[in-house]
């Protein structure tokens, strides 16, 4: 008697068959497999234990729990496990199978009503190692409208094009217009910028500074060294391998480019060092997709799997002063047509260290970037036995200043005429899967770090990618105007916790996923983001 309530679905009996895109199944009862990972069937099945309880799902009408194994080379387990919702066990059959032993089989319909099935797209993709695979175009798509929208710019590690593809398959909106630096001066630049039915910006993949914004001096290279940036990241250096960051921090310092070159400081990154050091600045591993969502307007997917701790984009804008926004703004709510609101792509800069930081129901904040197979936390890089050491950095050696938690930030990041990719990427308050990361590269000016979005936790292919946009940004929805919010306690939401303090994972909602992520407002945001929804 009785009945199952879930079932994995790993591809382990030779007589299984996976049809109309994981909506419909055959199910391979147990028993019989000779367990040793090549499908093979030596002996026949019983109608005893899971076999008969299963029939017990016909009898009495139970939907049943399915999980499918998906290869994927990127995660560590080189397999992602990805549940796929309810289904009814229709029908069951004793058939002769492949090696000529009887099995029992299973016919699995899907209840109607759910989220899209997600390992039918990761497993057709599942070529060489990617969740789409490397032969699919943009014009494959479909809804397909754009082949790139960062025209060229938008780069993989490697240095070549990685191509952002645009499609609707919901409506008939265009797609979004990215010009390249210098068009938007143009006549048909000027006209597509002022165009109230097309969402245009420029797109760049560094940010700019208002001509009253200062420029910070340079790192120099005596502050660059290995150990220097060992000794400013608490200790280790900040990402493992395949560019992976293992811990939020408040802030962490990268490699700065131009030491690079310099005659004492640039032969001591060596490339395994150097791969510790600089994710951000090498470019996005996964193929990025904006699409037309059903309620939220332009959305972000990728089509690769992206593993916990992952850099998926960098948030870029201009670098305004807080009262030169103001006045920016002002003049933007006076212009008649423009649906988006000026804040709503908008970020007030500053990194600080917050020891005891509350949430607003009392629990604290940030967590350790988790993977799901390991905790990144505890794979702290350790570059190839043959690699040149790093020497401890000397007690005497300068260590960047905090900017404390009552400080006021001087600057906003503007994100409206000028971004990238990430400027489309929507908000989630209950269940995100990215967060922000300060980043000091070029310069360690605490009041001008960049904004980097990374995976919280193992993000299947095609998922949508969100982040929370903080408080700010939930009390807008409920209708409280920017001059109301813009207070000094508002702006304190820089979201960063106590540098090398772990605080307490907030419980997600949805504890059942596969992949462990932090908080949803984990320490490593620059924000006190004012941002509100897009119009759909």
């Amino acid at each position: 008697g009785g009945f199952v309530s879930s079932v994995m679905v790993s591809g382990m009996y030779e007589d299984d068959h996976d049809a109309d895109g994981g909506e419909r199944f055959i199910y391979t009862g147990e028993g019989g497999n000779d367990m040793l990972g090549n499908k093979k069937q030596v002996a026949n099945q019983k109608l005893t234990k899971g076999n008969l309880k299963l029939i017990g799902n016909i009898c009495l009408k139970v939907p049943v729990r399915v999980v499918r194994k998906n290869p994927d080379s990127k995660s560590y387990t080189k397999h992602v496990y990805i549940y796929d919702g309810l289904y009814w066990v229709t029908r069951c059959w004793l058939h002769k199978g492949v090696s000529g032993f009887s099995v029992y089989q299973y016919e699995f319909r899907r209840l109607p009503g759910q989220p899209k099935v997600h390992s039918s797209e990761v497993h057709w993709g599942n070529v060489a190692g990617s969740s789409l695979p490397t032969t699919v175009q943009a014009k494959h798509r479909p809804g397909f409208l754009v082949t790139d929208l960062s025209r060229g710019l938008h780069k993989f590690p490697n240095g070549k094009p990685n191509p952002i593809a645009v499609v609707n398959t919901v409506d008939k909106t265009p797609a979004p217009q990215a010009l390249l630096p210098g068009e938007e001066a143009e006549p048909a630049g000027r006209a597509l910028m002022e165009d109230e039915d097309t969402e245009c910006f420029v797109y760049i993949t560094a940010n700019r500074r208002d001509v009253a914004v200062p420029e910070p001096p340079p790192a120099r290279p005596e502050d660059s060294t290995p150990a220097a940036i060992k000794k400013l990241n608490l200790g280790t250096m900040p990402y493992v391998g395949s560019n992976r960051l293992c811990t939020p921090y408040d802030v962490v310092y990268e490699v700065p480019p131009h030491v690079l070159s310099d005659a004492e400081v640039g032969p001591m990154w060596t490339p395994q060092w150097l791969s510790t050091a600089n994710a951000t600045q090498l470019g996005c591993s996964y193929r990025l997709e904006v699409f037309r969502t059903e309620s939220k307007g332009w959305g972000v997917r990728s089509w690769d799997h992206i593993p916990s701790g992952g850099f998926v984009a960098e948030f870029t804008g201009t670098i305004h002063t807080l009262e030169a926004f103001r006045r920016i703004e002002e003049v933007h709510k006076g212009k008649r047509g423009c649906k988006a609101k000026r804040a709503d792509y908008a970020f007030d800069l500053q990194v600080t260290s917050i020891s005891d930081r509350q949430s607003d129901d009392g629990e604290e904040e940030g967590a350790k970037v988790e993977s799901g197979d390991a905790r990144m936390a505890d794979a702290n890089p350790s570059p190839a036995a043959d690699a040149t050491p790093v020497p401890e950095a000397s007690e005497d050696e300068d260590s960047v200043g905090h900017v404390g938690p009552e400080a006021e930030p001087s600057f906003t990041l503007d994100g409206y005429e000028y971004g990238s990719v990430a400027r489309l990427i929507n908000h989630s308050r209950e269940q995100p899967n990215l967060f922000i990361q300060c980043i000091l590269s070029d310069h360690h000016d605490r009041e001008q770090p960049r904004l980097c979005l990374f995976a919280m936790e193992n993000i299947p292919a095609l998922t949508e990618l969100c982040y929370d946009y903080g408080q700010g940004y939930e009390q807008f929805k409920l209708g409280e105007s920017l001059r109301d919010r813009r207070s000094h306690e508002l702006r304190k939401q820089a979201l960063a916790h106590h540098p090398g303090q772990h605080l307490k994972q907030v419980q997600r909602p949805d504890s059942a996923k596969a992949a462990a992520g932090i908080s949803s407002r984990a320490g490593g945001s620059g924000r006190g983001k004012t941002r509100r929804p897009r119009e759909a």
